[in-house]
């Protein structure tokens, strides 16, 4: 199981509330059903339109209960979700590990909120998640690395709650391990990363001091950001140089 799969719909996912015409009918009274709708009778719902194996809510009506949440099912909150459900196949999450978090729908997504709310201001939490979902990532037990392809998706969820800096430097870290010839991710760089974040972020990449305790994959990182930057810079010149004189 790679973590595409982990986002991916095997079935079309129901529509969003939002999403439906109501008839002239029912238009209130059964959006207000729906609001007040128990987490468990939204799950059945779910389950049944989705053809779901017994006791078992599958990646489609997973990825529905997010947008009924009023997330996208390829955000942080489909991750923090799968953790707090203690989840270890994003694909077949057990029924009851959902329905004991929560009555109601809004409760649920109150827990989410307050999950996301930590991992982006506290950097255990961070850590926490990361360490859980590269394991919820992995192939299977015997694997110890994670798929490149795999790992860029899941890092850059995971840095969607951090500050613009973090975000952009977590997409260039992904693109220079793809233009290193990499293949994969071991835990202890996937996970680590995030630690290096707010260090290189402190002091700037240009004030980085190789032989730090991180892997030494970040420094070799820090001296291709310094050379895109520079290689950027010139370009950025040459092109304002060439702009005043034509």
């Amino acid at each position: 199981m790679g973590f595409a799969s982990f986002f991916k719909r095997k079935k079309k996912a129901a529509l969003r509330p939002s999403e439906i015409a109501p008839s002239k009918e029912v238009s209130e009274e059964s959006s207000e059903e729906h609001v007040l709708a128990s987490l468990r009778e939204t799950l059945t719902r779910l389950r049944a339109e989705n053809g779901d194996a017994p006791g078992v809510v599958s990646a489609a009506s997973l990825a529905a209960l997010c947008g009924e949440l009023g997330f996208s099912g390829e955000s942080l909150g489909m991750l923090v979700l799968l953790r707090l459900a203690r989840a270890t196949d994003p694909n077949e999450v057990p029924e009851e590990s959902l329905v004991g978090l929560a009555d109601t729908l809004p409760e649920l997504a109150r827990m989410v909120a307050a999950a996301q709310g930590d991992i982006s201001s506290s950097l255990d939490a961070l850590l926490e998640c990361a360490d859980f979902a590269f394991t919820l990532a992995l192939e299977g037990p015997s694997c110890k690395v994670l798929a490149l392809s795999t790992a860029s998706v899941l890092g850059n969820v995971l840095a969607s709650a951090l500050c613009s800096e973090d975000r952009t430097r977590t997409a260039r870290f992904y693109e220079f391990l793809a233009a290193s010839g990499a293949k994969g991710i071991k835990r202890d760089q996937f996970v680590s990363w995030f630690d290096f974040l707010p260090e290189v972020r402190a002091c700037g990449a240009a004030q980085w001091a190789p032989g730090s305790p991180f892997p030494l994959v970040f420094d070799d990182y820090v001296a291709w950001e310094l050379g895109q930057n520079r290689a950027e810079g010139a370009a950025g010149a040459e092109g304002a140089r060439l702009g005043v004189t034509a």
